[in-house]
């Protein structure tokens, strides 16, 4: 009975000692990917509808800057302003063919494609910010912004800018006629 005892505790402890093994392997091999994966960094171009010295620059300068901070560098996102590597009405073409990564840009620019795009945009006396957010994320807004650009790439807005004050015309309003 002793020795059936005895025989049991060695294989027992022959088996922990091969879980230890395995779990101490496995760990090594977590390790080194893990490190190799951190080892390989992204930078992605973000070329942007915006001026140099605009809010709307700074808002993209900033969304670059926390991608690459909480990513820890992994993946690098480097903003431009209009016009440093192409013209500003074209990020959304560059960003299709896969000339950029991403764009930081404006659904208005996007109407000539597709005319649905002004609904998601500054439209005269639209939403307002906080509205806007709400039908993005309480309702069908984000929804039917991806199926938008469903041809083009998916889409995730930035930020909301408020509405335009009054209206959008080819012809000067002066009075009540020119309505």
């Amino acid at each position: 009975m002793k020795d059936l005892r005895e025989h049991q505790q060695r294989k027992g402890v022959r088996m922990k000692a091969k879980i230890a093994r395995a779990i101490g392997i496995t760990l090594i091999l977590v390790a080194m990917t893990g490190a190799q994966a951190w080892a390989d960094t992204i930078t992605w171009r973000m070329p942007t509808s915006w001026p140099k010295g605009t809010i709307l620059q700074w808002a993209a300068d900033f969304f670059a800057e926390t991608v690459t901070a909480m990513s820890k560098g992994r993946l690098t996102v480097k903003a431009f302003p209009a016009g440093a590597i192409m013209g500003p009405l074209e990020v959304y073409d560059a960003t299709e063919s896969g000339a950029v990564q991403a764009a930081h840009s404006s659904a208005a620019y996007f109407a000539g494609k597709n005319e649905s795009a002004a609904l998601f945009t500054t439209v005269p006396a639209g939403l307002d910010p906080i509205a806007n957010l709400a039908w993005y994320y309480e309702s069908d807004g984000l929804k039917l912004l991806n199926e938008m650009y469903a041809d083009f790439g998916n889409v995730m807005p930035c930020g909301i800018i408020p509405a335009d004050q009054f209206a959008w015309s080819h012809k000067p309003i002066t009075n009540l006629k020119d309505f």
